[in-house]
């Protein structure tokens, strides 16, 4: 997959130090086999945020990992260079100092595309903040008549970073444009449309996203659209939306659940009533994991409490999950997954119980064989829930490749330095 086109990036636990690889462990295809990235890393909101590199929510984490150095871009043994495109011209200096010494127009556009393709957010929110609020929207507008996708993609992600009800209006009449395309071009666009109003915290951003709702339940909607309109409707979360999410449901022709049924599920129920949902064990572990692929989007303060229930079933799941992959694999990945995204804020919620359970549930899977997503990240996890004796285990089940190796040398020696200290 080339990188920036689609993709959503995401280190599993604390960002990589220097020399350490991001890793993403499963594709939009769950056949999807791992290779490796070196050399930079977006952060996990980055990495949801800026366009190209956020296309599946649900999929965090779960595409293919790729080796980044400098300007080559190698995967699973290939290179080809990646920054041919005018969209990323090498920069010299920071973006402020750029615009401090009279960075033009046509600069500033290279920068601000160049940092949203390689998933560099901070940089280009600064870019979009540099020209003003007023002359920053004009020529985001423009941008949005250019033909080149990357373009459009930038300056939706500017749009959105400004906000308000005149983004909101703007983007909606771009959303049509691009749907009418019928093209991967006008779907990339749609996808950074989508995720920019989940963004706006203005109610008609809310409206064109339940337009948008409307529009893909009409048809036949693909997993991956469904999981980015969810997610940002969760941003946007809001009692009035319950109506319009339930015709959407209904709407579906689909046996299977669907990242509408985990937004349903996490709109209709109180925090109790959701804890109480996730520990009932008759509940097919299907829909348990849609709600955890929104709850990737974001994990309000008042759901820490329910965690406890969705790890309950991950135990219960976890001898099923490390024998054969299948439903309750992919289950107790997606639970890894969501942690880890935040671990310094969610794994200290947890209750000693429940932080016990899941470092059970992570060794059994680090020696699960059958699914080396599901290993890599328990390992990772196992690192924050870990304790020195897990350290032999991870070892044992150390991969051959040489960057996934990385990662389980890494939990295995934070666990030996806590023996240490």
């Amino acid at each position: 997959m080339p990188l920036g086109v689609g993709g959503a990036w995401a280190w599993p636990g604390s960002p990589p130090g220097p020399g350490r690889p991001l890793l993403t462990v499963r594709g939009p295809s769950r056949a999807c086999p791992p290779v490796s990235l070196q050399g930079w890393w977006p952060t996990p909101e980055r990495a949801r945020r800026v366009p190209g590199r956020g296309t599946e929510r649900a999929d965090l984490a779960r595409l293919p990992v790729l080796v980044c150095v400098g300007d080559v871009v190698q995967e699973q043994g290939r290179a080809r260079p990646e920054c041919a495109s005018r969209c990323a011209v090498p920069i010299g200096s920071r973006p402020g100092e750029s615009m401090a010494r009279g960075m033009d127009i046509e600069q500033w556009r290279d920068e601000l595309v160049a940092a949203c393709r390689f998933g560099d957010e901070s940089r280009a929110q600064a870019l979009v903040r540099q020209p003003g609020s007023r002359k920053a929207r004009a020529l985001l507008e423009a941008m949005l008549e250019d033909p080149a996708p990357l373009v459009r993609q930038a300056a939706v992600f500017g749009l959105g970073e400004l906000g308000g009800n005149a983004s909101a209006r703007r983007l909606k009449q771009q959303l049509a444009l691009e749907e009418a395309r019928g093209n991967f071009d006008g779907e990339s666009v749609v996808e950074a449309i989508t995720q920019a109003l989940g963004h706006i915290e203005a109610t008609r951003a809310r409206d064109v996203l339940v337009r948008r709702l409307e529009h893909l339940t009409a048809g036949e909607a693909g997993r991956s659209d469904l999981n980015t309109v969810a997610c940002a409707l969760w941003r946007r979360r809001h009692p009035d939306l319950l109506p319009a999410v339930r015709e959407a449901v209904a709407r579906l022709d689909s046996t299977r659940p669907t990242p509408l049924h985990g937004l349903l599920v996490l709109l209709e129920k109180s925090p109790g009533e959701l804890g109480t949902w996730a520990g009932d064990l008759s509940v097919p572990v299907e829909q348990k994991a849609e709600v955890l692929a929104v709850l990737t989007e974001e994990v309000p303060e008042t759901l820490w409490a329910t965690l406890p229930s969705f790890i309950a079933t991950a135990h219960a799941l976890a001898d099923t999950a490390a024998r054969q992959k299948g439903a309750a694999t992919y289950y107790c990945e997606d639970l890894f997954a969501l942690l880890l995204l935040h671990p310094e804020q969610l794994l200290p919620s947890l209750p000693e119980e429940a932080r016990s359970r899941l470092r059970e549930v992570a060794r059994k899977c680090v020696a699960a064989s059958s699914s080396p997503n599901c290993s890599l990240r328990a390992a990772v996890l196992l690192e924050h829930v870990g304790r020195p004796e897990d350290a032999p285990l991870i070892e044992a089940h150390r991969p051959a490749e040489p960057v996934l190796a990385k990662v389980f040398d890494d939990a295995a020696r934070a666990l030996h330095r806590l023996q240490e200290s």
